[in-house]
């Protein structure tokens, strides 16, 4: 909860000095009206009480319903964090997309699973232009979520046109399915967030909920969030401090400051996605 006493949980050398990670707490130092968030996709590593923020995303399948109820009544939008375009061989539905690839193999029609991704260990592309041959396992992904309680979804991997790998599935192909999968999660009452895919945000974005971005600072991106911040849509932003400082260092109030000179809202966090985080807005 933001009541939470701020604690230091590790320290990391950069070359602008120490880095001091803070949990959620932070917030009750940011100022009046701004939304806060965070991001734990360790399960692991959630707190006992959900923190009390505007917006908390949580991986889709680890996190048992009643922590999503717990962190509702808190007053949070929850959101769930799940892959749409890709495969996992440690989730429970591998078996079921491995057994439609096989059956697409034997009619002819192709593989259905592609290469692993380079950063993603496990995570085998999944051939988008075709998504009507899975979709249904991902629907089943979404209705997860519901069940569980969640307010939003987000869809992760959106943006595999971009390392598509022998696939010849395009940013319209990936389009017209995350079109129809936000459909889906909205049958089902849950808001969606778009996840990356700068190429689609000027489409999607009427359609969507919160813009989440990874690293917008570092890449110079995050204009790319413009369209959302016109609808009155929040746009986040995730800065991983490892990134800079494999780049030569960290100021963390430039990059605050970048970021919010773009309109979008900071949280600094560990490549695991745990529980630390630095907060922007409370600096």
């Amino acid at each position: 909860m933001r009541g939470l006493t701020w604690t230091v949980a590790f320290v990391a050398p950069l070359l602008t000095g120490c880095l001091a990670w803070g949990d959620a707490s932070q917030w009750d130092r940011a100022p009046a009206g701004v939304t806060s968030w965070d991001w734990i996709l360790d399960a692991g590593a959630l707190p006992s009480t959900p923190p009390a923020v505007d917006l908390l995303g949580l991986d889709a399948f680890d996190t048992d319903a009643r922590y999503v109820d717990e962190a509702t009544r808190n007053g949070s939008a929850v959101w769930c964090s799940l892959s749409i375009g890709t495969a996992e061989d440690w989730r429970d539905d591998y078996a079921a997309l491995v057994a439609i690839d096989l059956a697409e193999r034997e009619s002819g029609a192709g593989p259905l699973l592609g290469e692993e991704l380079a950063d993603q260990p496990g995570s085998r592309l999944l051939d988008l232009s075709r998504y009507d041959v899975f979709f249904e396992v991902m629907v089943d992904r979404v209705r997860t979520c519901a069940d569980k309680g969640f307010s939003l979804v987000e869809f992760d991997n959106m943006d595999t046109y971009l390392t598509a790998g022998a696939f010849d599935f395009t940013q319209q192909d990936a389009r017209a399915y995350v079109a129809a999968l936000a459909g889906e999660a909205r049958d089902r009452g849950l808001g969606v967030l778009h996840k990356n895919a700068l190429e689609l945000v000027e489409d999607l974005a009427p359609t969507m909920d919160v813009l989440l971005l990874e690293s917008c600072v570092f890449h110079d991106e995050c204009e790319a969030g413009e369209p959302f911040l016109r609808e009155g849509k929040p746009v986040l932003d995730v800065e991983y401090p490892a990134l800079w400082q494999d780049a030569g260092g960290l100021d963390v109030d430039g990059v605050c400051e970048d970021a919010e000179a773009a309109g979008a809202n900071v949280v600094f966090k560990t490549l695991e996605v745990d529980d630390r985080s630095i907060v922007c807005a409370a600096r």
